[in-house]
């Protein structure tokens, strides 16, 4: 790594891509990020006067901290689901949708049973509009079995 060689920028470019990458498949909290990128800067310039070459390794080591950071932080691509959060409030609204998977019916105790499925929304009517809206819900169904236990609870396909 010297003073940097012919290609100064390939080892900044490294670090940042090792970031990106480790970023994108192990999450922490931006704050761990965040602190760990200060204290590699803070420490950089600390090493600066006396250990030019370790200065500049953990300067490379906040850059790759700074590359995981950009990717904890970024936007979501997927922003079709957001037509459904607008109803995310606690209203009462009438969806409807076709299964993708269904679900096992699960014993919650003795008498109580519950459906856990993913379903695609088509439509979503709240007072008396309909808007079309396609995104992904994962819906849990809960009912109770009849006392004699012969009746079976109704499961959704």
């Amino acid at each position: 790594m010297g003073s940097g060689g012919r290609q100064p920028l390939l080892w900044v470019a490294l670090a940042l891509g090792g970031g990106i990458f480790t970023g994108a498949h192990m999450w922490r909290p931006p704050m761990w990020w965040i602190v760990s990128a200060a204290s590699f800067i803070l420490f950089a310039v600390l090493l600066l006067r006396g250990r030019g070459r370790a200065a500049k390794l953990v300067g490379l080591c906040s850059v790759f901290a700074g590359g995981a950071l950009a990717v904890q932080l970024r936007p979501p691509c997927n922003l079709g689901s957001l037509g459904v959060l607008q109803f995310a409030d606690g209203r009462e609204v009438n969806v409807t949708a076709h299964v993708v998977r269904e679900g096992m019916l699960v014993e919650e105790g003795e008498r109580e049973v519950r459906q856990q499925m993913d379903v695609e929304t088509e439509k979503i009517v709240f007072l008396d509009k309909a808007v079309e809206v396609v995104s992904g819900l994962r819906v849990s169904l809960y009912g109770k079995r009849s006392e004699d236990h012969d009746q079976p609870v109704r499961m959704f396909r």
